[in-house]
């Protein structure tokens, strides 16, 4: 539970105080606090992609971590409907720092494990007045954001990535398949939630369904993005032996009821008329995570055109590219 707080001897300065409710999640506080000071120590420029935390302390037993206080999350963005949808630039801007984040964490050797848009900030969530014009020739005020910029928060569920890790981990509904059933997991499972999170962002709906239901949620997964690869399913048959077809082609074995409620997953993309935007949600949703493009990648992916060859060396304001 995130709390606003301020010190006793401030009365300017407002923050973001995380509080582990529960008491066996303290490790997790610990965790969070190790890897935001490893980030810390690193260049500034890519700090600024994670929120600052100030100190960690104990109370009633209760581990609590003072960060830096940003705007709104990207859930509350889409459900502040007069910001959206995004202005195109803005929009663009926010996905290539979600895989820069991604990226950057990925290099210190730990995935994030919960990307979503609960977990991503706004910088500043202040706004700005426009005027257009309408088709019938009257002029509309619109806002939108000031800035773009975003952090990536709740690192406390964070795992190392020398760890053979194979726990359930991340949200329904941005969970890649291989944390369903013990199979060992990496990096991919952060492109995956980070894929449907852009999505999210863009139609402004989920991607995939909120659900427990293994066969619902890997049914859409195969409609979207394409069918699971027969050794991805044979590691799958000690805990799901019916999950999937025994012949070839591979496929998720699910009722009449299923199929008809995932069929509409066949065109999901369609929705989207960006054809660049579309080629990278899919790359990111291979249900085959050894296919999966690395955030690095990702990151010189077309779609990004311009940002795609900004190096570390780089800053963007607004979408353009300012040398340090």
């Amino acid at each position: 539970m995130v709390w606003k707080a301020q010190f006793v001897s401030s009365t300017v300065e407002n923050y973001a105080m995380k509080i582990m409710n529960n008491r066996g999640k303290n490790a997790w506080a610990l965790r969070a606090w190790q890897l935001a000071k490893k980030i810390e120590r690193t260049r500034r420029s890519k700090w600024e992609l994670f929120a600052y935390a100030f100190e960690r302390r104990c109370h009633l037993k209760r581990q609590y971590i003072v960060f830096e206080l940003c705007g709104i999350s990207l859930r509350t963005l889409l459900r502040t409907s007069d910001l959206m949808p995004l202005q195109c630039d803005q929009y663009r801007a926010i996905v290539w720092q979600i895989f820069k984040g991604i990226k950057f964490i990925h290099n210190l050797d730990f995935v994030h494990t919960d990307i979503k848009p609960d977990n991503i900030v706004l910088v500043n969530d202040e706004t700005v007045n426009y005027t257009v014009i309408t088709a019938g020739g009257e002029f509309q005020e619109r806002s939108m954001l000031k800035t773009p910029r975003i952090k990536i928060v709740d690192l406390d569920q964070s795992e190392p990535v020398s760890k053979l890790n194979r726990f359930a981990v991340g949200s329904t509904g941005y969970r890649a398949p291989e944390t369903y059933a013990g199979i060992a997991w990496g990096e991919a499972v952060d492109v995956f939630a980070a894929g449907c999170t852009i999505f999210e962002l863009y139609k402004q709906s989920r991607l995939f369904p909120p659900t427990e239901d293994v066969a619902t949620m890997f049914l859409c997964i195969e409609k979207c993005g394409g069918r699971f690869p027969t050794e991805f399913a044979e590691e799958f048959r000690e805990q799901y032996p019916s999950l999937f077809t025994t012949g070839l082609p591979t496929r998720v074995v699910a009722s009449e009821d299923q199929q008809f409620a995932a069929k509409k997953y066949r065109a999901v993309l369609t929705r989207i008329k960006i054809p660049d935007l579309v080629n990278l949600i899919k790359q990111c949703i291979v249900p085959n995570p050894r296919l999966r493009p690395t955030a690095h990648h990702l990151l010189a992916h077309r779609y990004f055109r311009d940002l795609a060859e900004v190096d570390q060396d780089r800053r963007w304001i607004y979408g353009y590219n300012i040398s340090l």
